[in-house]
C-alpha cells in the first residue's frame, strides 16, 4: 500500500470514531450549559447589582445567593471540563482532516495540481475584479 494512503486510511478511520465520541459530548456539553443557564436565569432575577444588594438588605436572599449574584454580574460563564475536552477534541479532528487533504494532495499528479493551481489563480482574479481591484 502507498504510504501516503496507509496515512489517510488511519486518519480517516481514527476520524470515524472520534466523531462518535465528540456527538456523546456535545450532548453532555450542552446539557452541563444549560443547567448553568438555567443557574444564572435564576440568578438574574435581578436586573443590576444595585437590585441584588436591596435584595441582600432586606433579608430576601441569603449571603451566599448574593455572593453567587455579583459573582455572575462579574464574570463570564468559565467552561466545563466536558466543553474543554469537546473543543480539544474538535481541534484535534480538525487537524487530522488537514492531514487527510495533505495527503490527498501529495498523492495528486503533478498536471493536476497545477491545474488545481490555476483554477485557483482564475477565481482569485474574478473575484478581485468584482470587487473592483
Amino acid at each position: 500500500m502507498n504510504e501516503n494512503l496507509f496515512e489517510i486510511e488511519w486518519r480517516k478511520a481514527l476520524v470515524s470514531r472520534l466523531v462518535r465520541v465528540q456527538t456523546t459530548m456535545n450532548k453532555a456539553a450542552a446539557a452541563e450549559e444549560e443547567a448553568a443557564n438555567a443557574r444564572r436565569d435564576e440568578l438574574r432575577q435581578y436586573q443590576t447589582k444595585e437590585e441584588a444588594i436591596e435584595a441582600y438588605g432586606y433579608g430576601d436572599i441569603s449571603l451566599e445567593e448574593y455572593r453567587a449574584i455579583l459573582d455572575d454580574f462579574e464574570s463570564k460563564p468559565a467552561p466545563t471540563v466536558t466543553s474543554a475536552a469537546r473543543d480539544a477534541l474538535r481541534e484535534y479532528i480538525n487537524r487530522l482532516r488537514r492531514d487527510i487533504r495533505y495527503f490527498e494532495w501529495e498523492m495528486l499528479p503533478d498536471e493536476e495540481k497545477e491545474r488545481v493551481h490555476r483554477s485557483n489563480e482564475e477565481k482569485k482574479a474574478a473575484l478581485r475584479k468584482r470587487r473592483g481591484g
